[in-house]
């Protein structure tokens, strides 16, 4: 089969999240003897949206579509995206396309696929369709809703995307981010959500990797078929070494060091934990220009054995997971199918996660590891300390982690499901 991919953004030196495992089905698709394409979008502000650029990655041709703000615009159709979409699709003949993220882009190219008569497969890798900032959570960790408060969110988020990305000078990132938002008609995010539910109904199929957000998209868009299907991941980059014997705990916690990640979670629970005999170990990109970056760190000075390990990349992300014990996954948002979590069970490591959206789909209590109320750091706390009393109880979770879904798991439901859409499209001609 001809498959093309589509996501939000690609960086081959930092793949994370959603990137990341669009990439790794693209490898998988190709080692199977797919002809496999990726399009993704690129931010440039100097550039015009749609303009197109092409490179080969490791045996892959990834054109990427040049948007002027990303992910950041909050807009969900742009004629110029569109069209430079429909070129690439018109020179690559795609039998399926598989949507992964269309944050920057545009939903038309739902529509361009739809006019081609090519079977579209949509997976929803976070909450982007009801929410233009994408987590469905205030920073205050109060439930979003549309109407004017999710305008006032938006604004927020926006400024701190325009300083985290260093797109407009610090002092300047209220004011431009009130701007922008005050330019957004007051009805503009119900209108979103109508333009997103009727370019839905043109797709094929929609894939939810947890119950949690099946549910979700359920309940906002009258969705006929959708799948829930857990993200695979590329096993053979992890193995179950077993940890020898350690003097210390190490905990640890792999991924983006910001506000909604809960890493300050962690950091407050290890400021109550006096004990030697434990340590955390943070694994993530630090920026000393972002001003909650430096706020984390004066705040881990509380705890010696709070330890900055900086961030690594995705060919070496294995070794975060084996130089610790235990994964914390602190999330103050409802998050989805966090790689983190397969990847720590396909590492041989236990995880404590929040008891919070998707997240407890994940976890087998006191089986796989355990859960906290979100945002209770002495919850956290009172968990390590008991880990710390009882040694054999991180023992056992290790022992009955359970199995992780291979990314050639998922590549082979991903073949029968295109294989049924294109049967379906091939009777339809011969109805016509």
């Amino acid at each position: 089969m001809n498959i093309l991919l589509v996501t939000h953004k690609f960086d081959i030196r930092s793949l994370k999240g959603t990137e990341r495992h669009c990439w790794d089905l693209a490898q998988a698709l190709r080692r199977a003897g797919h002809t496999v394409t990726l399009v993704a979008g690129m931010q440039n502000a100097r550039a015009q949206n749609g303009t197109t650029s092409v490179s080969h990655i490791r045996g892959i041709d990834c054109y990427f579509i040049r948007t002027r703000w990303g992910t950041i615009d909050p807009r969900v159709m742009r004629k110029r995206i569109d069209e430079a979409f429909a070129d690439v699709l018109s020179k690559i003949q795609a039998d399926v396309v598989h949507i992964h993220h269309l944050a920057g882009l545009s939903l038309g190219i739902i529509e361009v696929c739809a006019r081609q008569s090519i079977p579209t497969v949509f997976t929803a890798h976070d909450y982007w369709m009801l929410c233009p900032s994408f987590q469905g959570v205030r920073h205050s960790n109060e439930q979003r809703a549309y109407g004017s408060e999710c305008r006032r969110c938006y604004a927020d988020t926006l400024e701190q995307s325009l300083v985290s990305q260093t797109l407009v000078p610090r002092k300047l990132a209220p004011a431009v981010a009130w701007c922008v938002t005050l330019a957004l008609s007051k009805s503009f995010f119900e209108k979103r959500s109508r333009a997103i539910s009727h370019v839905l109904q043109q797709v094929d199929h929609v894939i939810a990797p947890s119950r949690f957000l099946a549910e979700k998209l359920s309940s906002a868009f009258p969705l006929q078929r959708t799948t829930v299907s857990l993200n695979g991941v590329e096993c053979s980059q992890f193995t179950q070494t077993v940890s020898h014997p350690h003097p210390v705990l190490r905990c640890g916690f792999i991924g983006s060091l910001n506000a909604l990640k809960g890493i300050q979670v962690v950091i407050d629970a290890f400021c109550q934990l006096r004990s030697q005999q434990v340590e955390l170990r943070i694994f993530g990109p630090f920026n000393e220009r972002n001003p909650y970056h430096r706020h984390i760190k004066h705040r881990a000075q509380c705890n010696p054995r709070i330890r900055f390990q900086g961030s690594l990349s995705f060919e070496r992300i294995h070794e975060a997971y084996q130089a610790v014990d235990l994964v914390i996954v602190p999330s103050l948002w409802y998050e989805n199918c966090p790689l983190v979590i397969q990847e720590a069970y396909a590492s041989g490591r236990p995880v404590i996660a929040s008891h919070y959206g998707a997240l407890k789909e994940f976890i087998l209590e006191d089986i796989s590891g355990k859960t906290f109320p979100v945002g209770d750091a002495d919850a956290l706390a009172h968990i390590i300390r008991s880990v710390l009393k009882t040694p054999e109880l991180l023992n056992r979770w290790k022992q009955h982690l359970p199995k992780v879904k291979s990314i050639d798991d998922q590549r082979a439901e991903f073949e029968l499901l295109y294989s049924e859409l294109l049967a379906k499209r091939a009777k339809r001609r011969e109805r016509v």
